[in-house]
């Protein structure tokens, strides 16, 4: 995103740095202001979520802002029971996703092993889940926002994974995002 400095466990772009969100940042104590991290926390295990939080939180400027948005448990989890259309064609959408089509049976269970183990997820959060281990990495306030939406100006729309799976309806219904204070 232009002003912001792009990492990535394995880049694609020159412009982008080589970050292992799971070892010690190479930055000094307070050299941003805000901090953003898309669909990766899921990636790691819990602990190494945590330590990821606390190197978020000593990077940033106090005041500063982290911007978590991750896949939902409670989405996730409710699709067992979720009646709604949106969640039916989640269902259909992410199986086709994953499987290109090559999946003899549609089913809620298909969707919910591939949102937990398809795409090398360690552990998904709920928002307590999420909003607890962001204070335990010394975060203060936390408010979750929808996809897209922030009270900072500098945070607003700036999630990209709807685009980058090819259905911002469908990535947004499955993300929650949650903002923290230094």
């Amino acid at each position: 995103m232009p002003g912001w400095l792009g990492s990535d466990i394995s880049p694609l772009f020159k412009e982008t740095m080589h970050l292992d969100a799971t070892k010690p940042f190479p930055f000094p104590d307070a050299t941003f202001d805000y901090v953003y991290s898309e669909h990766m926390i899921e990636h790691v295990p819990w602990r190494d979520g945590l330590r990821m939080l606390k190197e978020c939180r000593r990077v940033l400027k106090p005041a500063g802002v982290l911007r978590i948005a991750t896949p939902d448990l409670v989405v996730v989890a409710g699709l067992l029971t979720d009646r709604r259309e949106i969640a039916r064609r989640y269902v259909e959408w992410l199986q086709d996703f994953a499987f290109k089509g090559s999946i003899p049976i549609r089913s809620t269970a298909f969707t919910i092993n591939i949102a937990f183990y398809r795409f090398g997820h360690k552990f998904l959060y709920d928002a307590e889940t999420l909003e607890l281990t962001m204070r335990l990495a010394g975060f203060n306030a936390t408010r979750r926002c929808a996809p897209g939406q922030s009270d900072d100006p500098h945070l607003a729309g700036i999630e990209a994974h709807g685009v980058n799976v090819g259905d911002r309806e469908m990535g947004d219904f499955e993300t929650m995002v949650i903002e923290a204070t230094a």
